[in-house]
């Protein structure tokens, strides 16, 4: 899978046609093992100030009005290693669970993460409407969103740049295919004013 950086030069401008060509939503893994990165999810949810939002749901989630949103697209360059792995949340047909991708250690997964710490079918993503959903499938060492755990089984909306983390060593980021071209393009521009 590409690494973001590798992307950066073929990004172009025209957001709709990235979203025609890339339509999936993706994770941005961070690197793991020897050349980890330094960013990782705590094992406890942190304090944050979180302005304009919507609450979605039964109250368990909330999602960010257009302007806090744009602030904190604008910060997550910070955030992400050059190095992150790209990796497309793709329907593929080793899984014959209609609308539902997988993600874990087994091959039959639509994303294959082969790591010891992950599970043979770690989570789950579905779309429901016009929003993503995640879910914990009794995972060994636990999923975490946004530092908080998630139940054995729950199910939780999950938003473009929201971090994800599968037991303790695989942290990524969850991204859109609107929300993916931004913060490339984004990531481009900073990597312009860093030369």
């Amino acid at each position: 899978m590409p690494k973001v950086i590798d992307l950066l030069p073929a990004l172009g401008s025209d957001a709709a046609r990235f979203c025609r060509e890339h339509p999936d939503p993706a994770l941005l893994l961070e690197p793991h093992g020897e050349g980890r990165s330094a960013v990782d999810t705590p094992s406890l949810p942190q304090s944050t100030i979180v302005a304009p939002t919507e609450t979605v749901g039964a109250g368990s989630t909330s999602v960010l009005g257009p302007l806090e949103a744009a602030r904190q697209l604008a910060q997550l360059h910070i955030a992400v290693h050059p190095d992150a792995r790209v990796e497309w949340l793709t329907k593929s047909d080793r899984n014959p669970f209609g609308a539902l991708i997988t993600v874990g250690r087994a091959r039959n997964n639509d994303l294959v993460i082969a790591h010891a710490t992950v599970s043979k079918v770690h989570v789950i993503f579905t779309k429901a409407g016009q929003h993503w959903q995640v879910s914990d499938e009794r995972s060994s060492n636990g999923t975490f969103l946004n530092g908080v755990r998630l139940a054995q089984g729950e199910k939780r909306a999950i938003s473009p740049g929201d971090l994800l983390r599968l037991g303790p060593d695989i942290v990524g980021r969850f991204f859109d295919a609107e929300s993916l071209f931004d913060f490339l393009a984004l990531a481009r521009k900073q990597a312009v004013k860093a030369r």
